[in-house]
């Protein structure tokens, strides 16, 4: 008997597998269907997909035999993953790598297999798809191609299962922030009628999300003086509303279009400051002082403005969400016939999307992060992250990544790396925006390092910026696109994310000839470490 070899790429292999973490998980009727049809499809008793583990190869789907797992050693699929092409053992029995194979002269007696590698998209093969018998056979041609672009579905399937393992982390994430978020956020129609509440409802006025969904915001809320306040502003209006219990609650408010059919509520509690602060004739003095600094950290970092310019920040995640409904959309109109209830759920899934999820995202981009969240981490693996999410998406539209590492060990530097991925995205999606209309649409990043600092530059082939507004890009709110395609958020987010790990970000741009963006950053002690 001939023990399989290990591939000399064995580490990183296994590394590949472990990342796709499908190891030891339940049965799933998509992978038993198409190790069913590879069954069928090639006439034999069983079919597997066999996952190759350092010692064992374990089956994710099996069709025709009660284990679970099997000794590596005296795997077939072992020797399959070798190959890139089909793996065929016609008769064992005149085969001497396996005419005293335990798996031949025991159960399950396989004398016939041939099995198709599973080949990642990052290029290993982690394990196959076999179909195996205990009669000699030779699979015809169209039989092999069969089980080839199964297999290739079955890498599909879980790449797939991946994504949306992700894409339910990511939503996990975003209920923590609405809950924990201390603004008032509602979404109404042009009736006043409320969608949507986060939880600080509950903290403020004492009403629950039952209470205030489907009923009209002056049925709830009323103001004593008039419903102004449920009008679109640019600016914070201090409005007094009553509570559950009848009680005053001054709050910072302002209200803003999200779509033709909805307004965004932001409002702010803000009664113990304003009890604290009352004298009765300098009340009307301290009302207006406040107003006028809510006017300046609006151009800032005032959470209502960024609330106005969510239609742009959100577009980074939401790309990137809706690249996977789009690429799933594609998936369901590839099958016959279609399936209706899931194109509507699709769509559900867009709008909830649309309404709620990216407006509590952009709120969270532009809020400080707390100390809790401050960590070492590797600049090259964080780049390597953010490329992973968008790449996909990106090169659909035509786009590539171009990137240079000149780095011979990870960059070490300390902060929040979560903000770190938005940096990243941010100057991903900004490059991406400047080449729309070039017919060159590659993105060069660059990583190095230099004098104990990191840096990472990525250069645009778009038109560049004029020298009359390059003391303007990173100001909060300031954009040259149309209306309603952008509010400048990005880079003033950037720059605030930069500046708070006690780093730079500069840039170099001539009109015509494109733009390079340089961020550095202090690397880690722990660098060498």
């Amino acid at each position: 008997m001939k023990t399989p070899d290990i591939p000399k790429n064995e580490e990183e292999r296994l590394k590949d597998l472990l990342r796709l973490e499908v190891l030891d998980t339940n049965s799933e009727q998509h992978f038993d269907e198409l190790t069913k049809l590879a069954s069928e499809i090639c006439e034999t008793k069983i079919s597997l997909i066999s996952l190759i583990d350092s010692d064992r190869q374990w089956f994710k789907s099996k069709v025709g035999l009660d284990a679970s797992e099997t000794p590596r050693n005296i795997s077939w699929c072992g020797h399959a993953i070798l190959e890139d092409e089909i793996f065929e053992i016609p008769d064992a029995e005149l085969d001497d790598r396996f005419r005293d194979n335990p798996l031949y002269t025991g159960q399950p007696h396989v004398r016939f297999y041939a099995g198709a590698p599973l080949k990642t998209s990052h290029g290993y093969n982690i394990g196959t798809l076999c179909v195996i018998d205990s009669s000699p056979k030779i699979l015809t041609t169209w039989q092999k191609e069969s089980l080839q672009i199964l297999a290739r579905q079955v890498v599909l399937l879980l790449e797939a299962r991946l994504r949306e393992k992700k894409l339910e982390l990511i939503n996990e994430k975003l209920d923590v922030i609405v809950k924990n978020i201390p603004l008032n956020l509602v979404t109404y129609n042009f009736d006043g009628e409320i969608n949507w509440v986060n939880n600080q409802w509950q903290k403020d006025f004492d009403f629950s999300a039952h209470d205030l969904i489907n009923k009209k915001i002056s049925q709830i809320l009323p103001n004593k003086n008039n419903y102004d306040f449920l009008s679109p502003n640019k600016t914070w209006n201090q409005i007094e509303l009553k509570n559950k219990s009848g009680e005053n609650v001054f709050t910072n408010w302002i209200s803003i279009p999200v779509n033709t059919h909805h307004f965004l509520g932001i409002g702010k509690n803000v009664t113990q400051q304003v009890k604290s602060d009352i004298e009765t004739k300098q009340l009307e003095k301290n009302l207006e002082d406040q107003k006028r600094i809510s006017q300046h950290q609006a151009k800032l970092a005032s959470l209502g403005q960024l609330a106005a310019g969510v239609g742009h920040e959100i577009n980074n995640p939401l790309a990137i969400i809706k690249g996977f409904l789009h690429a799933l959309d594609g998936e369901l109109t590839s099958h016959q016939p279609a399936d209706s209830k899931s194109f509507y759920l699709l769509r559900k899934i867009e709008h909830a999307t649309d309404r709620i999820v990216n407006i509590v995202k952009g709120l969270k981009s532009f809020s400080r992060a707390d100390q809790s969240e401050l960590e070492y981490f590797s600049f090259n693996d964080t780049l390597s992250i953010t490329l992973q999410l968008v790449s996909d998406i990106y090169q659909k539209e035509g786009f590539n990544f171009k990137l240079e590492d000149h780095t011979s060990e990870p960059l070490i530097v300390f902060g929040n790396k979560g903000r770190m991925e938005q940096v990243f995205l941010n100057l991903i999606n900004n490059a991406k925006d400047a080449m729309e209309d070039s017919q060159d649409k590659n993105i060069q990043l660059i990583l190095k390092e230099d004098s104990g600092k990191a840096f990472f530059s990525i250069r645009d082939s778009g038109q560049g910026i004029s020298d009359e507004i390059k003391d303007k890009i990173f100001d909060p709110f300031f954009t040259t696109k149309e209306v309603n395609k952008g509010t400048g958020i990005g880079l003033s987010i950037v720059a605030s994310i930069i500046k708070d790990m006690d780093g730079e970000i500069k840039f170099e741009s001539k009109l015509g000839h494109g733009t390079t963006f340089i961020v550095e950053l202090p690397m880690s002690k722990m660098t060498k470490a």
